[in-house]
């Protein structure tokens, strides 16, 4: 099984380290609040994405095949909350007047994540192009679940560095508003991935 989890790896790696809904809210709360804030987010994200694999493994890709109403549903919503997200990075207030405002935290990482159709897209693929029938389906699940889980930190942390990185060279308030009025644009622009 260790050749199983070294093939998934560079897999896990181009999945969860190019951008998408996810890593642009990371992107956008490090920039807003800073690295370390955004830890739960990436924590949420990561747990998230470790059971959406598992539940894909265990049957829920196949009830979303053989009832395309669910997923047509979770298009709906995943838009939705997106397009919430985009307006709560849009209208964020500047880092020094953010008060007591909070980022989104690990709860609405997870929502994300569950809502993401890209996640579904790793999850579904990493199942099916990366599980043999031949060998244990439930070990091999549980690899490719714990290991694009694991490779998923380390890239989201890619972008929040890069956020943070941002946020200290953006030097007035136009320029975080332009800043976070294109993040975004970015993440309600990532909605149009839900319907092509």
């Amino acid at each position: 099984m260790l050749d199983l989890a070294l093939i998934i790896v560079p897999f896990a790696l181009s999945m969860t380290a190019s951008p998408g809904p996810a890593n642009i809210m990371i992107a956008a709360t490090a920039t807003n609040f800073g690295l370390w804030r955004t830890v739960p987010q990436m924590l949420g994200i990561a747990v998230a994405l470790f059971a959406m694999i598992l539940s894909a493994g265990l049957g829920l890709g196949q009830i979303l095949q053989n009832f395309p109403q669910i997923h047509e549903a979770l298009k709906y919503l995943g838009a939705a909350y997106l397009l919430y997200l985009g307006w709560k990075i849009a209208t964020s207030a500047l880092p020094k007047s953010q008060g007591e405002r909070k980022p989104v935290g690990f709860s609405g990482a997870v929502t994300l994540q569950v809502l993401n159709p890209k996640g579904w897209i790793i999850a579904l693929g990493a199942v099916t192009a990366f599980t043999h029938p031949a060998e244990d389906l439930s070990l091999q699940i549980l690899i490719i679940a714990a290991v694009t889980g694991l490779i998923a930190v380390p890239s989201m942390a890619l972008w929040g560095v890069l956020g943070e990185v941002a946020g200290k060279l953006l030097r007035s308030a136009r320029a975080y508003r332009i800043f976070n009025l294109a993040m975004a644009a970015l993440l309600v622009a990532s909605i149009a991935t839900l319907f092509l």
